[in-house]
């Protein structure tokens, strides 16, 4: 277990997740403050940014990753959403977890999509070595 590279990744997903989450905070907090509807293309498309940005930090974690890099890659998202939860908590004064289900959701969509993207392309370029 690369115990620095995944302190660096944590900290890494950690930022860019939450960079990506803001545009949905205002998009929510503009519609919740005049008390409309949240439209469901509006409310997907951010949830998809944000997915996307995550599978993307996964990919660059696992793609020259020789030994344990869904395990390594499951380490990073679990440390970065108990950073953010304890954050919350700190906020809050309370656990907030059951408005994380989507998060969640996507975070271990995220995941899959990163760790399947990055070993892909270390097949490939194992197939062009051969």
């Amino acid at each position: 277990m690369n115990w620095a590279r995944i302190a660096k990744y944590t900290l890494i997903y950690f930022i860019f997740s939450a960079a990506s989450g803001v545009p949905l905070g205002y998009v929510m907090g503009r519609y919740d403050s005049g008390g409309e509807v949240i439209p469901s293309w509006v409310y997907w498309r951010f949830i998809f940014l944000s997915m996307l940005v995550e599978a993307t930090v996964i990919y660059f974690l696992v793609k020259n990753q020789e030994k344990f890099a869904f395990i390594h890659a499951l380490i990073v998202v679990l440390l970065s959403s108990l950073i953010a939860s304890c954050i919350l908590f700190l906020l809050a004064g309370e656990a907030l977890l059951g408005s994380w289900q989507i998060d969640f959701i996507t975070m271990f969509i995220a995941l899959f999509l990163g760790v399947a993207l990055g070993k892909q392309q270390k097949i490939q370029a194992l197939q062009m070595h051969n």
